[in-house]
């Protein structure tokens, strides 16, 4: 036995020692350490009891420890160890809390030195858009169009007086149509894939003309700017045709839950737990910056998450999640009161009870919180977490409604 034992500090000495190779290394000595440790605990080969000396066993335990500890050190101090070595060594509680209050403090310092390299390559894209002007004669080459419009929004953001204001889309000379490729169809209107200044865009057109959600979409999207928002990039009134310019997704999340259910094999949700807590966090964060800048979405739902896909060399992919659909927001005036909010406005299945009228559709409630983009954030989580919507089981809105003022009964809440 201590001879098995002396076999395990020799292999995670050598462990230990390996700082500067590579995770499949690692990944290696550990696996080496396990099966010597198994050997310990279970050898064929043995056919008599072990004989136990007991002081000899404690003093190679001690080493044996310490030499576990410093193979952690080692793991902690390499910046690109392997996720399957981690998952097996990494195992302790204590240690685990240690990595993530190490995390804590690191995240300060990388947050600086990725706005101090992001500073320093909008001062370089500056420097190139200004030679590419000074070279370019032609003011109405598309290129040029797209440079000034660039040079604009620079020289705001490095003064500091950046002032969220939009591009104005001449529609006839930038905006390029491609074909029949409607991405999806509402009741304000429809979104189609188009190309503007040469880079493929989505094209949110509005029916009607002068129409009230096109006005206020265009002003809530214009002050915003976060990753975990679709940004707008423009907007065009071309002989009564509204529409709005934004960046080009892969899809909402509604139908990629839908296409991920429908081909899988078990029951489990359309994603991993580490995806679905990714994607939930980053609604969350959206979400968090609106309502921060005093915006309350109003329809949250998975068709209103659109997603984007992001392959990596080593073929892993992860999906960008971004909020959209701005059509029913509102802005908060104060911190007590909202204006006009209308009571059944969204969808009812992710509907805060506060939301669902008993009256008539259109009557005015005085204030609404925060709070009931939280309750429609809930039911999508559900949704992610299970890739059912809300009440699946039922049909009607009617029903639906009734289910909620229910339950909301029950527990005190009350409804309008």
């Amino acid at each position: 036995m201590a001879q098995r034992l002396w076999n395990v500090i020799q292999a995670v000495t050598r462990f230990s020692k390996t700082v500067e190779n590579t995770p499949q290394r690692y990944l290696s000595v550990a696996k080496e350490c396990m099966h010597q440790i198994q050997s310990c605990m279970d050898s064929p080969s043995v056919t008599t009891p072990f004989q136990f000396n007991h002081g000899q066993c404690e003093y190679l335990i001690q080493k044996l420890k310490s030499a576990v500890e410093i193979a952690e050190e080692c793991i902690l101090s390499h910046s690109g160890f392997d996720l399957e070595l981690s998952t097996k060594l990494l195992s302790s509680r204590k240690l685990f809390r240690h990595i993530l209050d190490e995390l804590e403090e690191m995240r300060p310092a990388v947050v600086s030195l990725v706005k101090e390299r992001a500073l320093g390559d909008q001062r370089t894209l500056l420097k190139r858009l200004e030679t590419h002007m000074s070279h370019s004669s032609n003011s109405n080459n598309l290129d040029q169009q797209l440079a000034s419009c660039l040079h604009g929004r620079l020289t705001q953001i490095l003064s500091g007086t950046v002032q969220f204001s939009i591009w104005e889309v001449d529609h006839a000379k930038s905006v390029e149509r491609l074909g029949s490729t409607q991405l999806g169809r509402g009741a304000f209107g429809e979104v189609r894939k188009t190309r503007w200044f040469r880079f493929e865009v989505a094209e949110k057109i509005f029916y009607g003309s002068n129409h009230p959600s096109f006005k206020n979409e265009v002003e809530i999207l214009a002050g915003l700017a976060h990753p975990n928002i679709v940004p707008l990039l423009g907007y065009a009134i071309d002989n009564n045709r509204y529409s709005i310019i934004m960046e080009l997704m892969d899809g909402d999340l509604f139908h990629l839950m839908q296409d991920r259910m429908h081909h899988k094999k078990s029951h489990d949700g359309p994603f991993t737990i580490f995806e679905a807590v990714d994607i939930m966090l980053q609604i969350g964060e959206g979400m968090v910056y609106l309502h921060n800048n005093k915006i309350v979405h109003r329809d949250v739902k998975s068709q209103n998450i659109l997603f984007k896909k992001k392959k990596y060399i080593d073929g892993s992919e992860h999906i960008c999640a971004k909020l959209a659909d701005f059509g029913l927001s509102k802005t908060k005036e104060n911190s007590s009161t909202f204006s006009n909010q209308t009571p059944n406005t969204g969808t009812t299945r992710w509907m805060a009870p506060e939301l669902m009228s008993r009256g008539q559709v259109g009557s005015k409630v005085k204030s609404f919180p925060f709070q009931l983009d939280v309750y429609s954030f809930g039911m999508l989580c559900y949704e992610i977490l299970t890739g059912a919507v809300p009440f699946s089981n039922t049909c009607s809105h009617i029903e639906v409604k009734r289910k909620v003022w229910k339950v909301s009964i029950t527990m005190g809440t009350s409804t309008v």
